[in-house]
């Protein structure tokens, strides 16, 4: 519950609008310098068209992964702030009963499964940017090499090709910007489908025609009586009851 209302919803109100507002300022930036890139050295666009392709499914097989990674993350991430908080409100009877051992064995499974999310998150990121890169070199090297043939075979005004050159080492790092504000749109909108969770998928605890109402003068006695209660912590039950049968 904490997770959803406050890092999902931040994801959904802050995040995502901020992420799209990136993802069209890079789409738009990358836009302009293909065209200034493509007036001055015609020829690179045939080399970009597959290079856009590769991009596209490089991107495609991340995401498929890294998407149910980030639901891993979130869903690892809800346990261990639940566990925190009931242990800072439990703080007195931890003291108490001396659970400490129990208590931080825990917390440290939780962490650990958190981590190994992180981990995961962390790992797809850096792979992603690694291909990146090697194909942004790719394609400077490309275009290095066509305006050596251009001004070598043919005669071109420098100026030209040096604008298009500069407009050409853009493109890497635009493109690159682009694929990852794409990617973290896909990852932001886990938020939203977490929080939709609570508006659609929530089981009803009891139906509407199984509620038995009782007569509006009751009760009669203001006596409240308990018989055969035995109570436990949900989380430590392996202590057994702390009180029986009272």
């Amino acid at each position: 519950m904490i997770n959803r209302f406050s890092r999902d919803v931040m994801s959904v109100d802050v995040n995502l609008p901020f992420t799209l507002n990136i993802l069209l300022a890079t789409f738009f930036s990358l836009l302009a310098s293909i065209v200034m890139t493509a007036y001055g050295i015609p020829y690179v666009t045939i080399i970009m068209v597959p290079l856009m392709v590769l991009y596209y499914f490089m991107q495609k097989y991340y995401l498929r992964a890294v998407r149910e990674v980030k639901r891993l993350y979130s869903t690892s991430q809800s346990p261990l702030y639940t566990h925190f908080e009931e242990s800072v409100n439990g703080l007195v009877y931890i003291h108490a009963f001396r659970v400490y051992t129990s208590v931080q064995n825990i917390g440290t499974r939780y962490l650990e499964a958190f981590q190994r999310s992180c981990y995961c998150l962390y790992s797809a990121n850096a792979w992603l940017e690694l291909r990146l890169e090697l194909l942004a070199t790719g394609v400077v090297l490309i275009a290095a090499v066509v305006i050596l043939t251009e001004v070598h075979y043919h005669a071109i005004d420098a100026a030209l090709l040096g604008l298009a050159l500069t407009y050409s080492l853009t493109i890497n790092s635009t493109l690159k910007e682009m694929i990852f504000s794409l990617i973290e749109v896909e990852k932001e909108m886990i938020g939203a489908e977490r929080i939709l969770q609570y508006t659609h998928d929530i089981p009803v605890e009891v139906e509407p025609e199984d509620v038995q109402y009782v007569d509006y003068s009751w009760p009669f006695r203001g006596n409240i009586r308990f018989c055969d209660v035995s109570v436990r912590y949900k989380r430590l039950h392996q202590f057994g009851p702390i009180q029986h049968q009272f």
